[in-house]
């Protein structure tokens, strides 16, 4: 065996066992127990562990993509399918388990059982399909639209069921697609988290599938696919705390394969990614630079996307208002986030006005980045083939300027940025791995009244290393755009413009 296979293994294996871990002590989270007698400073200290550990596959994964052996494909091919194989055991270790700290679960459980009973799960907040069987006597027959009176029995007949969802005054801020595929787990197993979780593991299956085939095509080793199959925040995000972030990845890399020759299946890709999260559309300006020389294609592809986007996304869109989730989240939700609590107090002082000019100017910046990074072919000698090297490397750069940037930082976002980081690996990007699992220690400083020492220094370590990592690579230039990445030796290293 090779000394860097052997290595991989003997990683995968540590970072096994802090799933494993993981996995035995979430029964100590039931609902009903006291966060401070929980086993929660174990928890976040196994994530830490695996972090770390899986934060050295970088270099590791570096040297092997340089070494002689590294084009032996018959032991890199065993090797793959050993680490597929790993990434999914990873995940089905948490069939079962209990949900450590997370709870929007409930919500697309309930979203999939509204919409296979024929309802719309964007019509009435869980609030008040509770109030209405709380105090249905009360109230006249006639005042009580029909599709209420059924939800509220249907919530009555599984324990009242929508108790359990969190933001309850607001009506489901999550898309068709989304819960298109909630649905289709609620007929198969109303109401019931494993049925979901298959739903999902499968999902992760087919990531990884077309994460080696993504990685094949734009010129590098399948074998950085290590970094999303072993990636154990990921998997704990994924699986365990059951958030639906990971359905995005098949299409994005989906489109990421077709972008290259197929430019309207991609189009289709892209729309359903958007359908699932909105701020994939924010990619598609850098997804079709490379083909503004050829305006038919350019043009119809935008149309398709913003045709097909619109499409998808209408329920939410029609059901927008004082209400909706979605207006809520855009509007108001803050959370867990380093710069966007600085942009908003600048402005604010500034300006007398807040949150909202906060939010305008966030969203212009990215956009506008997007743009300058999607018209680079008009501003720039840029030929085809460096556009498309380029293309994961500047999907990842938006990705993480716009986490960075976001109202909320929370945890499993991390998912969004993995659709890319395998092309590109980058210290500042893989950091958020080993750091983001400190979030999950608000909860026992809430209960001891101390939340403003997570607030006030644990939210700034988390996110200004990563910052401070970033703005350091661009200095270095480590997100020039060329195939050589940060694990090469500087003069074998690429120095055209970023």
């Amino acid at each position: 065996m090779l000394k860097s296979h052997r290595d991989i293994y003997t990683r995968a294996a540590l970072i096994g066992a802090a799933l494993l871990y993981i996995r035995l002590i979430s029964k100590s989270f039931a609902p009903g127990t006291t966060t401070t007698d929980q086993p929660y400073l174990f928890f976040v200290g196994a994530l830490f562990f695996a972090g770390f550990i899986w934060f050295s596959f970088l270099p590791l994964l570096g040297k092997m993509e340089r070494q002689p052996q590294a084009h032996n494909r018959p032991k890199n091919g065993q090797l793959l399918l050993i680490i597929f194989t790993l990434g999914l055991a990873a995940r089905a270790l948490f069939f079962g388990s209990t949900p450590i700290y997370e709870d929007d679960w409930n919500r697309y459980l309930w979203d999939g059982f509204v919409a296979a009973h024929h309802e719309n799960p964007y019509k009435h907040s869980p609030e008040n399909i509770y109030l209405l069987g709380a105090s249905a006597e009360q109230l006249p027959a006639q005042e009580i639209p029909e599709s209420l009176h059924k939800l509220s029995r249907l919530s009555e007949e599984n324990g009242d069921f929508v108790r359990r969802i969190n933001s309850p005054q607001y009506t489901t801020i999550y898309p068709p697609a989304a819960v298109a595929v909630f649905t289709a787990a609620a007929y198969i197993g109303p109401l019931n988290l494993d049925v979901l979780r298959i739903f999902f593991w499968l999902s992760e299956a087919l990531t990884l599938f077309l994460m080696m085939k993504a990685l094949t095509v734009y010129g590098r080793s399948p074998l950085w696919m290590t970094l999303y199959a072993l990636n154990p925040l990921i998997i704990y995000a994924g699986m365990n705390a059951a958030h639906m972030d990971i359905l995005l990845l098949p299409a994005l890399l989906g489109a990421l394969i077709a972008i290259k020759t197929r430019p309207f299946v991609s189009a289709v890709l892209l729309s359903i990614a958007a359908a699932i999260k909105i701020w994939p559309l924010l990619l598609a300006p850098i997804y079709y630079r490379h083909w503004l020389k050829r305006p038919a294609i350019y043009v119809g592809a935008a149309l398709m996307i913003a045709l097909l986007s619109l499409l998808f996304l209408w329920p939410l869109l029609a059901a927008l208002g004082e209400e909706s989730g979605t207006s809520a989240y855009a509007a108001t939700w803050q959370r867990s986030t380093y710069l966007y609590p600085l942009i908003d107090e600048f402005i604010g002082k500034l300006t007398g006005y807040w949150s909202t000019p906060a939010r305008l100017l966030i969203a212009a910046s990215c956009i506008g980045l997007s743009l300058w990074l999607g018209f680079k072919p008009l501003h720039g000698q840029w030929s085809r083939e460096k556009l498309i090297d380029s293309l994961p490397l500047h999907l990842l750069l938006v990705t993480f300027i716009f986490f960075l940037l976001s109202p909320t930082g929370f945890p499993w976002y991390l998912i969004w940025l993995f659709a890319f980081l395998p092309f590109a690996p980058r210290y500042s990007a893989a950091m958020l791995t080993v750091l983001l699992p400190i979030y999950y220690v608000r909860y026992a400083l809430g209960e001891l009244n101390i939340y403003a020492v997570y607030t006030d220094w644990l939210v700034p370590l988390q996110f200004s290393i990563p910052l401070g990592l970033l703005l350091l690579e661009l200095t270095r230039g480590d997100w020039r755009a060329s195939r050589a990445n940060i694990f090469a030796p500087s003069n074998e290293r690429s120095h055209h413009e970023p």
